[in-house]
């Protein structure tokens, strides 16, 4: 039994056979980012689909400041570092913390809406400023 198309996403089922068969669900590219170590634990984390750099906007050091992806130019503003591990990423979970500002990676609001603003914030403690890696498949 195939499923309606959802925009970026391809959902299969095996209908109703005796076999069971995973869900497949592909993130698109957009939704996908590779962490590029800079040095001392810091990383550059670039978006797959436009090669870009998670860059807090305009180099702000303010709290509330949004981030933005923006082209890669080794400035601080654009290097962040995970405090939830060090070697696989794949499937933990910790803080992204700005180089230029020292503030989190946030969720604005702590909002669970479809295209919330992410901005950086002081350590609050919330679930909002927690972020998990898993591997990309392809």
């Amino acid at each position: 039994m195939e499923l309606p198309d959802v925009p970026g996403r391809r959902r299969r089922l095996a209908g109703m056979e005796r076999r069971c068969r995973p869900v497949v669900v592909e993130r698109p590219y957009n939704q996908q980012w590779y962490v590029l170590p800079t040095d001392s634990g810091w990383a550059e984390i670039v978006n797959r689909n436009s090669g870009q750099c998670l860059s807090v906007n305009g180099g702000s050091t303010s709290a509330g400041a949004s981030l933005v992806q923006y082209p890669c130019i080794g400035q601080n503003n654009q290097q962040w570092y995970f405090t939830g591990g060090t070697a696989n990423l794949g499937g933990q979970s910790g803080q992204l913390w700005s180089r230029s500002s020292y503030l989190l990676a946030d969720v604005a609001g702590a909002s669970s809406d479809a295209g919330a603003t992410i901005d950086q914030w002081n350590w609050n403690g919330g679930n909002n400023q927690n972020w998990t890696f898993t591997n990309a498949i392809g």
